[in-house]
């Protein structure tokens, strides 16, 4: 009865106030306005509306719940962050392999929620904590969901997948063009590369020969026929004896040419050339505009025939009374005293040839008064100081005929008088005689 007695006491007394404050006729309403029971309408995060009439709170987000705020009520559940995953008991930081872009407020998430595997072909991803799987990249293919690796050798990549290159086991290309002279292959495979990202990109090298040198072409594969069978580039790397290489095409392990031709006439021969090796440091004075075509030694020009293949071919050319010396010499010599020889040829790398004159005979050793057999002679003296060389041949008549021992030597005589030498003269039967030498009468 007492609890109950106070609940009435102070109930009057707020009926009192109720009348005095708010009443339209009470004696102290006038100029008053009674407050109503205080309403929220939003609340800050971490808090919810705690009902929506007058007198409502804003109560506290409760433990497993979301309170974002505002009007909005609590959600309850799990959330993992973006890059982390629920591991069953807590969120985690997504691994390797597995994209994790987060989740809000799930209930009684499984373990592993919220962590995607990268098992599409393209796809994969060698870090962790990331929210997307990475896209295997161009020219490359799909190790597995951690890790991408480049197309190398006879491969190609597309859309995260490796390719082998078409293999091939027997030439069948038959249609040359006209520069690659009727070839025959010495070789076929396949180029090996890197990165490569569709089947246009497989490559392969041949290796040809024909009667003029070796070369090589590269050929892309050709889907529409199925070999490999689109001439990227072509060249070559030898040549044959007799011809020569023009037209650079490129300097790379050897240096190539798309142009060869035959010897030409002139002071040339070409020798043939193996491949040589040209580089970014000697190709200046290895890449020559010419491969193979050798300009003939000084002097050696007389032979002026094409084709050439060695220079031996290359030939000087001794007037009578002169040869060759010594192999290699650009110059003809004398022959000498005692010595003859007629109009020669001579190859390069080859000596020439000169006679002797039988013993106790000499010639005047070089030019008309050494060229053929019968120069060889004696010495015939005129005074202290002048001298005539008799033939051991007869050339003239009349002639002056001096026997020696048991043999005849001749002086040449002719009516005409000499510039020079002109050192004896003889008269015969009223007629003035000029006595000369072969190159006596070379000399005027």
């Amino acid at each position: 009865m007492g609890k109950m007695s106070k609940f009435l006491r102070n109930y009057a007394r707020c009926l009192v106030l109720f009348i005095i404050c708010c009443g339209t006729s009470g004696a102290f309403a006038a100029g008053y306005t009674c407050p109503t029971y205080k309403k929220y309408t939003s609340c800050s995060a971490g808090y919810y509306l705690n009902g929506t009439a007058a007198g409502n709170s804003c109560a506290s987000c409760p433990s497993g719940c979301t309170c974002v705020g505002g009007t909005a009520a609590p959600v309850c559940g799990v959330t993992c962050a973006a890059g982390t995953y629920w591991n069953g008991s807590s969120c985690t930081t997504c691994n390797a392999g597995y994209a994790c872009p987060g989740f809000t407020n799930i209930s009684n998430p499984a373990n592993g929620y919220g962590a995607n595997s990268c098992d599409g072909a393209n796809q994969y991803q060698n870090e962790t904590g990331k929210t997307t799987c990475k896209t295997v990249s161009a020219g490359y293919y799909r190790v597995d969901r951690t890790a991408q690796a480049q197309c190398t050798g006879n491969t190609y990549c597309s859309g995260g997948v490796k390719f082998a290159c078409p293999d091939t086991t027997e030439y069948t290309k038959t249609d040359f063009p006209a520069s690659y002279y009727s070839p025959t292959i010495s070789s076929f495979g396949l180029i090996s590369g890197n990165g490569r990202t569709d089947i246009s990109q497989c490559r392969a090298l041949t290796w040809y020969t024909n009667s003029r040198g070796r070369f090589y072409e590269n050929t892309l594969y050709n889907s529409e026929t199925n070999k490999y069978d689109i001439v990227s580039d072509w060249g070559y790397s030898n040549v044959n004896p007799g011809y020569y290489l023009t037209s650079k095409a490129g300097c790379g392990a050897y240096a190539y040419y798309t142009e060869v031709k035959d010897c030409p006439e002139g002071a040339y021969y070409c020798p043939g050339k193996g491949a040589t090796i040209c580089n970014g440091s000697n190709q200046a004075t290895v890449h020559t505009t010419n491969f193979g075509l050798e300009t003939c030694p000084n002097g050696y020009d007389y032979n002026t025939d094409g084709g050439k293949s060695d220079v031996s071919q290359c030939k000087i050319k001794c007037s009578a009374g002169s040869y060759i010396a010594s192999a290699d010499d650009g110059t003809c010599s004398d022959v000498g005293l005692g010595y003859w020889a007629t109009e020669s040829i001579t190859g390069y790398g080859d000596t020439g040839t000169r006679n002797a004159c039988p013993a106790g005979l000499t010639t005047y050793g070089r030019g008309a008064g050494a060229d053929e057999a019968a120069d060889c002679g004696h010495i015939f003296y005129v005074g202290a100081n002048k001298r005539l060389f008799l033939r051991s041949a007869k050339k003239t008549t009349p002639s002056l005929n001096v026997k020696i021992g048991n043999q005849i030597f001749y002086g040449n005589m002719r009516t005409k008088s000499f510039a020079k030498g002109n050192m004896l003269h003889v008269m015969m039967n009223g007629t003035n005689y000029s006595v000369y030498d072969d190159i006596d009468a070379a000399t005027e």
